[in-house]
């Protein structure tokens, strides 16, 4: 019956385009032979422990790519793997990971909430070398006597050399006492000038980065409103410059809880700035709704904003990046819409406008794209995206999705459609300047796509019977685009069908070449 519902048609044939900026095939649940999480990744790192840089990803997960993995792995030549054991959370996970040298060598700082690292006790940080796991002098505590809750790590240098900062919810740095903020160097663990304690329970700064506003180089601290060094209140982030604290403005207002999550620098034609995402409206008084920059001064909008969810937010992740079109910004949370556009939970800002990537990242229910890393792997640099989510431009990504300059072939301007009002899911096809010319089809599968069906040279990504929704002839630059539509008012029963998708190219005598499969849902 799901045959009858779609009705391909043929935008425009022809489409030049000569790199496609889109979400990467290969990534979605194991089931599908993908390199998907079953459960969220917090935290990126890439670490060289002496065979080159390797992408480390962490989280509260228990399988990576079809892999056991106890929160945390590692990405090599062949999938995912564990690393050291991995960890024990008990409710917690992974939530940052960053390298620093103490004195006695390059090591991945492991933090979040746990108990143990490949079985010997910690107390929610940890060091890992590439060989074995070694203790930070005692770790983050609560006076509880629970272990703490770190949320961010941070190298900065305010003068008498680099330091390890650490933030989240914690009373004691091994035995000294402190504020939720901390910092590891030489061996050691101090105060960070009194600290960061938020107005909502004694909680918490939730975020790191280390940026020059023009006033020399500065710890800015995002998080809870709150008080900074025992006497200074602060509208949800503060600047620490190695002696004190400044506030930054009057903060962040106007939204529930008004705090600062991600951060990021990032230059938009005017130098770099400090850009910031949360929960808040307003930044000192200016518009913004949920993303803002600082000057050194002022606080500026990006645009509207974000929108379209009952809570938008957008501190889940902040990045700049290259895709091959410019850098620009990546910003991701709890959204549906940047400015005007059409983007679920990820979008991105070139400087003066708001740009979609594909349509955003979608699920079934709840959706929200999380923490972000840039990372080459050899074939040129991907933004590699977490979060809380099973579609990424139409393509199976169970949790994790890439972004980068490829061709992989074929590209869905999104993966959802609405049996009640119906619509239109635009698909872009792409094989490169060498099949320009060539006969093309769409062909669609009610019965999955793996294993697949034997075609000549190679395996068809759909399962019998397969339909041919649509054929055509590729432009110069070997691309095309399409689309199918869906009737409004189609059946309730329908609910949750979900249909794959391939494209092929066909050259004489018979070659046939294969693209990614890619996938939709029919949704209320």
């Amino acid at each position: 019956m799901r045959r009858h519902l779609l009705s391909a048609t043929c935008v425009a044939v022809g489409a030049t385009c000569t790199i496609a900026q889109t979400w990467q095939p290969g990534y979605g649940p194991p089931t599908q032979q993908g390199l998907g999480f079953d459960g969220s990744i917090f935290a990126w790192a890439t670490f060289d422990s002496g065979a080159g840089n390797e992408l480390y990803a962490g989280g509260n997960f228990g399988n990576a790519g079809g892999t056991p993995a106890n929160h945390l792995v590692r990405r090599t030549a062949t999938g995912w793997a564990e690393v050291g054991g991995g960890l024990t959370v008990g409710g917690g996970g992974v939530y940052a990971m960053r390298v620093y040298d103490d004195g006695s060598g390059p090591a991945l700082y492991v933090a979040g909430k746990f108990t143990a690292a490949g079985g010997t006790p910690f107390q929610s940080i940890a060091r890992w070398d590439g060989i074995g796991w070694s203790d930070v002098g005692g770790g983050l505590t609560r006076n509880s006597g629970a272990v703490g809750d770190v949320y961010d790590l941070e190298v900065f240098d305010d003068g008498s050399g680099p330091g390890l900062y650490v933030t989240g919810r914690f009373d004691l740095a091994g035995q000294t006492a402190v504020v939720n903020l901390a910092r590891w160097r030489a061996g050691t663990w101090s105060d960070v000038g009194g600290g960061y304690l938020g107005a909502l329970g004694g909680c918490c700064p939730y975020s790191l980065h280390v940026h020059d506003d023009g006033n020399g180089p500065a710890l800015f601290v995002a998080g809870e409103a709150g008080i900074v060094g025992g006497m200074l209140a602060v509208n949800g982030i503060a600047r620490w410059n190695g002696t004190s604290w400044q506030a930054l403005g009057n903060g962040f207002t106007g939204g529930p809880f008004n705090f600062g999550a991600a951060m990021a620098t990032y230059d938009d034609g005017n130098g770099p700035q400090l850009f910031v995402g949360g929960d808040f409206a307003q930044a000192d008084g200016v518009t913004v709704n949920h993303v803002a920059s600082w000057n050194g001064s002022n606080w500026q909008a990006l645009g509207s904003g974000l929108a379209g969810t009952a809570f938008p937010y957008g501190g889940n992740g902040l990045v700049a990046f290259d895709d091959g079109s410019g850098t620009k910004l990546y910003v991701t949370g709890l959204f549906e819409t940047a400015g005007n556009a059409t983007s679920a939970s990820i979008a991105r800002w070139n400087g003066a406008s708001w740009e979609s990537l594909a349509g955003g990242v979608q699920d079934s229910s709840f959706t929200s794209a999380g923490v972000m890393h840039v990372f080459d792997d050899g074939q040129g640099p991907q933004l590699f995206v977490g979060g809380f989510f099973q579609i990424a431009g139409g393509m199976h990504a169970n949790n994790l999705a890439v972004w980068a300059a490829r061709r992989p072939s074929l590209q869905a301007d999104g993966g959802l459609l609405s049996l009640a009002t119906g619509g239109t899911l635009g698909y872009q096809v792409h094989f490169g300047a060498q099949a320009g010319g060539q006969l093309w089809g769409l062909l669609g599968s009610i019965d999955g796509n793996d294993p697949g069906t034997p075609i000549p040279g190679g395996l068809l990504p759909l399962n019998a019977p397969i339909l041919t929704l649509q054929v055509g002839v590729l432009g110069t630059q070997g691309d095309a685009t399409t689309a199918l539509a869906l009737p409004a008012g189609s059946s309730p029963s329908l609910v949750g069908v979900v249909a794959d998708l391939a494209a092929i190219t066909v050259a004489f005598p018979l070659q046939i070449t294969v693209s990614n499969p890619a996938t939709f849902w029919l949704r209320p």
